[in-house]
């Protein structure tokens, strides 16, 4: 038997990390994003377990327009019997709530950055289980108008759409559909104003990148669908084949 004796070259490379993370988990340690509770401080984590396992996760059976939860025979919730959708199937990771609200806000709002790798996460991790990928030919996060992006300096949809294109191989189509038109935030209107404020919003720049194309639209959140039900509308007249919906959260 061929014992050898010392550390394996591995951790010797991998010591001055760990010493370094050790010194700044003692004046900093580790804590939930959430309720601030400190962890170990090699812990990952970015939630503790209390506030992890209060997050509603968005289960089937879905409904086959908006992706909602629906116990319909016909898995067409009554949202969508009354209302036209221009795109053709929405999923949605979460309920747009308490915790994943709250770290929601704070990825666009406050800067978390380290939120992302959980959100990579749970939006792998749903797509892998209920989306079919290998139908897409490109991954489209919803733009943001420029004044906007300049006023955020990032989209969070883009950064969303990038975890799944490095998952999935699905290359991200950047620059194409366009924001025109600054309109209010979605989320301070009334649901009858939205659908209002945000037509004529957005254009597509090049559309034979589009035709014939498949797409699945990536946001954050879903809460009445005006913002991509306008975006699948401009896709399809650009001549898209299907396009479909991923978010990290939906309202109720």
């Amino acid at each position: 038997m061929n014992i050898k004796f010392g550390m394996p070259k591995t951790s010797l490379i991998q010591m001055p990390y760990v010493i370094i993370q050790g010194i700044l988990g003692v004046i900093y340690p580790p804590r939930c994003q959430i309720c601030g509770e400190s962890f170990n401080i090699f812990d990952r984590r970015i939630l503790c377990e209390i506030c992890y396992n209060s997050i509603k996760f968005n289960t089937p059976p879905f409904c086959k327009r908006c992706g909602k939860s629906c116990s319909y025979e016909d898995r067409i919730c009554e949202s969508c019997r009354v209302k036209t959708c221009y795109f053709d199937a929405s999923y949605s990771v979460c309920i747009y709530e308490g915790v994943i609200r709250e770290c929601i806000h704070n990825f666009k709002y406050n800067g978390r950055f380290s939120l992302e790798r959980f959100f990579k996460n749970l939006l792998i991790e749903f797509a892998e289980k209920y989306i079919d990928m290998c139908r897409y030919n490109w991954l489209i996060p919803v733009p943001l108008h420029r004044i906007r992006h300049r006023e955020r300096t990032f989209n969070q949809s883009a950064i969303l759409a990038s975890y799944l294109s490095k998952r999935f191989n699905i290359p991200v189509l950047k620059n194409n559909l366009l924001r025109t038109r600054l309109g209010k935030p979605q989320v301070t209107l009334p649901k009858n104003k939205r659908l209002k404020d945000i037509n004529n919003s957005f254009k597509i720049k090049r559309p034979l990148l589009i035709k014939d194309k498949s797409v699945l639209l990536i946001d954050d959140v879903f809460t009445t669908g005006a913002t991509v039900n306008e975006c699948s509308k401009i896709l399809k007249k650009a001549g898209a084949n299907l396009v479909e919906v991923l978010t990290l959260a939906r309202g109720m």
